[in-house]
């Protein structure tokens, strides 16, 4: 098997599943676990319907964002919806209160699992800069 082809891909899924199962963020103050990966992945949605959450909603999308550019075998469009989900993740690191319990918000820090979900997106994003081929495209036109 040729690691440039495929490797980076299996890392990426590997490390986003380790991350599902691992916590994502931790209460600061108490240092208690707050949610798992899959705790984010279940309710992230709820970013989109409340307006003191909407900062949750980004980071989930880019999940979907994610699993398209993974699917598709257009190399260029991969590459770009590769970037636009990492940036899309990227501002989880924005999240500092977390909806805890109706009118609760616990003073979140990021965890393993969530340290784990970006080196996933970086790990996809690897291999669709490898599968890209930059001779013939020249410009982004």
């Amino acid at each position: 098997m040729n690691f440039n082809k495929f490797g980076w891909a299996i890392l990426g899924a590997i490390s986003y599943i380790v991350a599902i199962f691992c916590t994502a963020f931790i209460d600061k103050s108490t240092g208690d676990h707050v949610y798992s990966g899959w705790d984010c992945l279940i309710t992230g949605w709820i970013g989109f319907v409340s307006i003191e959450a909407f900062y949750i909603g980004l980071p989930w999308l880019s999940n979907f964002v994610m699993a398209a550019a993974i699917l598709i075998s257009h190399k260029k469009l991969k590459l770009i919806l590769t970037i636009v989900a990492l940036v899309f993740a990227l501002c989880a690191f924005g999240v500092k209160d977390i909806p805890i319990s109706e009118g609760y918000y616990a003073d979140a820090a990021p965890s393993i699992g969530f340290g784990l979900w970006i080196l996933s997106y970086l790990f996809f994003l690897t291999h669709a800069i490898l599968k890209f081929d930059f001779s013939k495209h020249r410009s982004f036109t």
